[in-house]
Order: structure tokens, then sequence, then C-alpha cells
């Protein structure tokens, strides 16, 4: 038979509840000190991931990472315990990461499914805001009482302020065609509400397009339609393509770039 590694010895008394002769094996297996308290520290982690604690694996197994970010047994263990902690940002970024780094088809084809599975569980997002701030142009007005338009003067309302509440929300629809390309249905609002409504500005948005992801890129094409008010009075509507990219930097964020072409305006504002 196949001699058993101590890593699937220790993982195997760690599942049966074990857990002190798994930490002595751990000390054991270690030639040095370093690789006793880092084998300690593992083997911790794993104990907290076995009881359910995942917030506390997830710290502990971070902490190891920091010392040795070459470690993938414990990149895998920390990607794990983050997709059973719900954490699916954090889970993709890690399993992204050792996917890249995969030495085998094998692995590469287990952290791929991972990643299929983030993809599946979060196909729809959303956000809100409302926050209270003041404005102090918030007629458009200008500094000048007069301006001249042709040579022909024409007076003009001077600035005017005042406190609004600023307010969004948006959400996202995705339906995954495979691992990499996708449709998204989207829409959104914003806009500002006064105590005098003639200030009231609000915009609703929505798009659909087609993306496909070429490993931390995303690029999309699609179309999207916005209609503006002012005084809860239409003065914009239009549609038109529109293009994006976004680069993913895992926990750091995505940078996003959006472009949209003409858009066909009813011409009934300024």
């Amino acid at each position: 038979a196949p001699a058993v590694s101590p890593s699937s010895c220790t993982i195997g008394l760690i599942n049966a509840g074990r857990f002190e002769e798994a930490r002595a094996l751990a000390v054991a297996t270690a030639k040095t000190e370093r690789a006793r308290r880092l084998n300690l520290m593992y083997v911790d982690a794993l104990i907290l991931k076995h009881q359910g604690r995942y917030a506390e694996a997830a710290a502990a197994l971070r902490a190891l990472l920091a010392e040795n970010p070459g470690f993938d047994r414990v990149r895998g263990e920390l990607a794990d315990t983050l997709f059973l902690m719900g954490d699916d940002k954090a889970a993709g970024y890690q399993f992204g990461l050792l996917s890249a780094s995969a030495s085998t088809t094998a692995q590469h084809n287990l952290y791929g499914r991972y990643l299929d599975a983030i993809r599946s569980r979060r196909p729809f997002n959303w956000d809100a805001y409302i926050s209270f701030a003041p404005s102090s142009n918030l007629n458009g007005g200008t500094d000048n009482g007069m301006v001249l338009v042709g040579g022909a003067p024409f007076t003009t309302e001077k600035p005017k302020s005042g406190v609004g509440t600023p307010y969004g929300a948006s959400a996202t629809s995705r339906h995954d065609i495979d691992a990499s390309r996708e449709i998204v249905f989207g829409a959104s609002i914003a806009g500002a509400a006064y105590t005098e409504h003639r200030f009231d500005k609000t915009t609703l948005q929505g798009f659909t397009e087609f993306a496909r992801d070429f490993g931390p890129w995303r690029a999309g094409v699609g179309i999207g339609g916005e209609w503006a008010l002012g005084d809860w009075q239409t003065y914009r509507t239009g549609i038109g393509p529109q293009a994006s990219l976004s680069r993913s930097f895992g926990r750091a964020g995505s940078l996003v770039a959006t472009s949209s072409g003409p858009a066909m305006k009813d011409g009934s504002g300024t």
C-alpha cells in the first residue's frame, strides 16, 4: 500500500476530532523551530475550519500566507474557507491565483469548478445609497447677473444654495452562456431631491450587453438608454451603443471604463 503523507494523516486526525494528536504530529514532522511554529499555525487553522469558525480560520490562514505567499496548500484552504463562509469576492480572488499557477490539469479544473460555482450563485447584484449634502449652486446659476449671447444682454439667475438629498440605486442581472461569456442586464436611478421641487433632478439608465472574460480582463458591448428629468419633467432622453472594459485586481477592487456612442435626444431641453 502507498505510504500516507503526514499532511493526509493530520487532516484525517482533525476530521476524526483528534485535535491534540494532530498537533503532536505537526510538531513531530517538523525539522526546525520555525517549521514547528508554522505547522502548528496551519493545524490550528484547520481545526477552526473543521469547527465551522470560518472567520477565525481565514484570519489564521492569511497570517500564514503573509509569511509564505507561495504556500499553495494554505492558499487553497483559505480559498475554500472563504467560499464556505460566503465571501465570494475574496474566494474568487484566491481561486483565480491558484488557477493561474496550477501545475496540473486536475488542479486547474478543480479551481475552475470553484470559480464557476462562485459565479453561478451570485447572478444578481444591487446597491443603493442616500445622503444629505449642501449645494452652493443647485439652480445652475452664474455669478454674473447679466451675460452677453451673440452681443445681446440676457439677465441670468444667481446661484442658489440649499440642502438636498442625493440618492441612487443600481442592479444588474447576469446570465451565463459559458464559463467566460455572459449577457448582462442592468438599471440604475440617481438624483437629488430638494425642498423646492423645481430643483429636483433624476436620471434613469438601463443597459444590456454581451461580455467576455479574458483572464482578469472583461470586455463588453451592448446598448444603453437614459431618461433624465428636472422638476420631474423630461428634459433629455437618449439611446445608443456602449462598450465597457474592466480589469479585476482581486481584493483591491476593479477598474472599469465605459464608453457610450452618440445618443438620440428628444431636444426638449437645453
